[in-house]
C-alpha cells in the first residue's frame, strides 16, 4: 500500500512539474508573439515613412496643371475605352458572324465606325447632340 502512494506522489510531482512547464512555455510564447508584433509594427511604420519620405520628394518635383491632368486623363479613358470597344467587336465577330456583319456594315454601323480622329470627332459630337436632345447621361 505504501508503494501505491509513492506511485501517487511520483504521479502528482509529474503532473505539477508538467503544469508549471506549461504555463512558463505559455508566458514564453505571449512574450514572444508582443515581441514580434512590436517588431512587425516598427517594420511596417519605418517602411511607411520611408514610402511618404520618397512621395513628398516626388510630388515637390511632378507639378501639373488642370489642363494636363485633364488631358493625361482623357487620353487613358480613350485608350481604354478604344481596347474595349476593339475587343466587344472581335468577340461579336467570332461568336455571331451574321449578327456582327448586319452591325458593321448596315448604315449606323458604317456612321458609328468611321476612322480616325475625324470618326470619332464626329461620334462624339453625334453622341452630345442626343444626349441634349433626349436627356439622358
Amino acid at each position: 500500500m505504501q508503494n501505491q502512494a509513492k506511485e501517487t506522489y511520483k504521479d502528482y510531482l509529474v503532473r505539477k512539474v508538467t503544469e508549471e512547464i506549461g504555463k512558463v512555455f505559455e508566458d514564453k510564447m505571449d512574450q514572444a508573439k508582443k515581441e514580434l508584433k512590436e517588431i512587425q509594427y516598427e517594420d511596417a511604420l519605418s517602411k511607411t515613412e520611408e514610402i511618404l519620405k520618397n512621395y513628398k520628394k516626388l510630388s515637390e518635383h511632378i507639378v501639373l496643371t488642370d489642363t494636363e491632368k485633364e488631358t493625361l486623363k482623357d487620353e487613358g479613358l480613350k485608350v481604354d475605352s478604344k481596347q474595349k470597344k476593339e475587343a466587344l467587336w472581335s468577340y461579336m465577330k467570332k461568336e455571331n458572324q451574321t449578327m456582327w456583319r448586319h452591325l458593321r456594315f448596315s448604315a449606323q454601323g458604317i456612321a458609328l465606325n468611321l476612322p480616325g480622329k475625324v470618326g470619332r470627332a464626329i461620334v462624339c459630337r453625334g453622341y452630345g447632340l442626343a444626349q441634349r436632345f433626349f436627356g439622358f447621361s
